[in-house]
């Protein structure tokens, strides 16, 4: 870990931890009872160990995707900063989900839980702690690419499997590169849950197939705008003209 990092994530836990005054109202996920203690601090989600640390209360500064980001996903890697790195990718939101969703199979199991656990985070708070499990048994599915068998319990896990292992097996089928779940990966880019679009659309930028791109251009324009942060970025990945040129016409619409 080189010292500017360091630097950096200690600067980091002065800006997350700033002596704030609470928000009139903080929101938690009807599962889980309202966070307690914010009397002076403004404290981050408690990272992937499942600790008690009250939720984000909108008044911390923002931070710089572009610098901040990198630095923080090299962090990750370093156990004596995971911590750390976890609550400023977290903090970072929807800049953060393609990275993650990338390490969310490393080949380190501590890696893989810190990633999982800041997807879950930033998308959907209730799925975080199952994210983890699903990322671990497909993450052993990827050991052996060449097995079809293994392919196949991917994509019914995509189709039929619990929330938690249709992300999973998304991110994996993304992983391998391959084109045998092209048609199931384009299928799940309508699925009625945020989070499975999301992995969708990051493992069909992976797979960068041409027929792709229309149905990466039309989430350009969804509402969500994680859903566009990660179409944006796939679309990048494939880096065709025709990908290239979906981003343009959306920068104009937006501007």
């Amino acid at each position: 870990m080189s010292e500017a990092i360091q630097r950096l994530l200690t600067s980091l836990d002065d800006l997350l931890f700033l002596e704030a005054d609470p928000p009139a109202e903080v929101s938690a996920p009807p599962s889980e009872p309202q966070p307690q203690g914010f009397e002076t601090r403004a404290v981050v989600l408690a990272p992937m160990l499942g600790g008690d640390q009250p939720s984000l209360t909108g008044n911390e500064p923002a931070l710089n995707a572009d610098k901040t980001l990198p630095m923080a996903v090299e962090a990750l890697h370093d156990p004596d900063f995971r911590e750390r790195a976890t609550r400023t990718l977290i903090r970072l939101g929807d800049s953060a989900v393609p990275a993650l969703l990338s390490m969310m199979h490393d080949d380190d199991p501590e890696v893989r839980h810190a990633a999982s656990w800041a997807v879950g985070q930033i998308a959907d708070r209730r799925l975080a702690v199952r994210l983890r499990r699903g990322a671990n048994w497909t993450y052993h599915a990827l050991t052996e690419p060449h097995n079809q068998h293994l392919v196949a319990r991917l994509v019914d896990a995509l189709l039929y499997g619990s929330r938690e292992s249709a992300v999973a097996s998304a991110v994996a089928l993304g992983r391998l590169r391959g084109r045998r779940a092209l048609t199931e990966l384009t299928e799940a880019l309508n699925d009625p849950y945020p989070l499975i679009r999301l992995a969708a659309l990051w493992a069909l930028g992976q797979i960068g197939a041409e027929e792709s791109i229309p149905h990466l251009a039309d989430a350009l324009y969804d509402p969500d705008h994680t859903i566009v942060r990660v179409a944006a970025d796939a679309l990048r990945s494939i880096g065709s003209p025709g990908a290239l040129a979906a981003i343009s016409l959306w920068q104009m619409a937006d501007s």
